[in-house]
């Protein structure tokens, strides 16, 4: 993805010197810290109301593991299962029910007017 080597940071550096000079580049610095300083804030504040209102949420790194990795997803939901079959009943399953074959008398009857 982004991958900032020292190098890479190192020329980063010199270019905004040289653009946005070396008087003002600490004033910037500044605001955009205190920029980040406010995104983090606002999303600590949306993830707490968040929280309140679905407590069983999983947490924000959980959620992003499980966006990179679906078999971690599927292995939490497999233990997850796990530990709720030994504390409730089992789930059952329901077969619906065959369909009974035709006979050749249940032919004969199809031409019956009380069938229909």
């Amino acid at each position: 993805m982004l991958d900032l080597s020292p190098t890479k940071l190192l020329i980063i550096f010199v270019v905004a010197v040289v653009l946005i000079g070396p008087k003002r580049l600490p004033q910037l610095a500044r605001q955009l810290g205190a920029g980040w300083q406010r995104l983090r804030t606002v999303s600590s504040r949306i993830d707490q109301e968040v929280r309140q209102a679905v407590p069983d949420l999983p947490t924000s790194h959980e959620i992003a593991r499980f966006a990179r990795s679906p078999a971690a997803f599927l292995d939490h939901l497999a233990n997850n299962n796990e530990a709720s079959k030994s504390k409730a009943v089992p789930p059952t399953i329901s077969v619906p029910a065959r369909k009974k074959e035709t006979d050749v008398t249940d032919l004969e009857n199809l031409d019956d007017p009380t069938l229909n």
